[in-house]
């Protein structure tokens, strides 16, 4: 219950422009080995095997670090908790020409084709497909996605679902490199 209402008054004070942030140099490789060492345990104890793909050099943002771990945190964590005992996780992490790409691929069952467009939409939960095994972990509250969302959006950046299928879901964390001056 406390996850809960602390995600709901980040959200509000999101949404009032009051949310501190912590700007600073974040190595995102570092964050990311961080988010799955706090995520090993819960995914062995469920059966998950996890992999990254590091990036070939180490991609720096300017943001806050808290916040970024959190929206790394929240792709993993779903990912592990919607894939049955066997399957797997895989991250990587990558750059393009404008943009550093954090991809999260799971062997989960995948969302129905007529939740997808709402799955950024607090509160809402697709249960019928993406059914929540007792085992998790979480508020459930349909709110991780959203907060991912805004997360996103604050480093300039956005979250998007790749694709989704019985075989698994793609999500992609795009946040854009630092200009050169």
């Amino acid at each position: 219950m406390s996850r809960i209402v602390e995600e709901l008054l980040s959200l509000a004070r999101a949404d009032s422009g009051e949310y501190p942030i912590k700007r600073a140099d974040c190595f995102l490789g570092q964050l990311v080995e961080e988010c799955l060492r706090a995520l090993k345990h819960p995914a062995e104890k469920r059966g998950v095997t996890l992999s990254f793909t590091p990036p070939a050099a180490e991609l720096v943002v300017h943001g806050d670090a808290e916040l970024l771990r959190r929206l790394f945190m929240n792709l993993l964590d779903n990912a592990i908790k919607y894939t049955t005992s066997g399957g797997t996780v895989r991250a990587e992490l990558s750059e393009d020409q404008s943009e550093y790409i954090f991809t999260v691929q799971d062997t989960g069952r995948g969302i129905a084709v007529e939740a997808q467009p709402h799955i950024f939409e607090r509160f809402y939960r697709e249960d019928k497909v993406r059914r929540r095994n007792i085992e998790s972990e979480g508020s459930g509250a349909g709110l991780g996605l959203s907060i991912a969302q805004w997360i996103a959006n604050l480093h300039g950046g956005r979250v998007t679902l790749e694709e989704s299928s019985e075989k698994g879901s793609t999500f992609s964390i795009r946040l854009p490199r630092p200009q050169l001056v």
